[in-house]
């Protein structure tokens, strides 16, 4: 089976060549990172989310919980 002759571009051609491709690659990079962005979003909410109800099922107030933590923060401080 015969080949096709590969065509020989002029350096202008690829150069332009070139320019479409890192255009292209942007576009994408810049969806990728709202994708990655939207996902840790998602993430966060999702930790938000256990973290309430961890709280909620421990029977405690969150603003108890949130003083044991504040408690447990000032400990470690003093001890650093």
């Amino acid at each position: 089976m015969a080949r096709k002759k590969k065509e020989t571009l002029t350096l202008t051609e690829q150069l332009k060549a070139v320019e479409k491709d890192i255009a292209e690659h942007k576009d994408k990079i810049k969806g990728l990172e709202q994708k990655k962005k939207e996902i840790a979003k998602k993430i966060t909410e999702e930790e938000k989310d256990a973290l309430y109800n961890a709280v909620v099922n421990s029977g405690m107030a969150v603003q108890e919980c949130m003083e044991m933590i504040n408690e447990h923060l000032k400990k470690n401080t003093e001890l650093s």
